[in-house]
């Protein structure tokens, strides 16, 4: 499966373009392929059929709810992250005074 060395890779691009600042970015950046899978994937698992005016078909649609909690877990995981460095970013500005 390409989703881990791709997300590694896209964490590791976005923490040296941001110098460590955009991690949080970073994870929430990479929980959106994973979302959008989930999405595209919402009436899984299984086979589907459809049927058009021109013809029909079908396809095998994967089960989208480990996708849809890595995708959420990352986003929880990037919000606590941004929330923690600003914390401490004011913390420290409170202490300096």
């Amino acid at each position: 499966m390409l989703v881990l060395p791709g997300a590694v890779l896209i964490l590791g691009a976005a923490g040296i373009v941001t110098r460590g600042r955009g991690w949080p970015l970073g994870l929430a950046g990479a929980a959106l392929p994973l979302l959008w899978v989930a999405w595209l994937h919402r009436r899984g698992p299984g086979w589907v059929t459809y049927e058009t005016d021109t013809g029909g078909g079908g396809s095998e649609l994967l089960d989208p709810v480990p996708w849809l909690l890595t995708g959420l877990g990352l986003l929880i995981l990037a919000g606590g992250l941004l929330f923690f460095t600003r914390w401490l970013e004011t913390r420290r500005m409170s202490q300096k005074d």
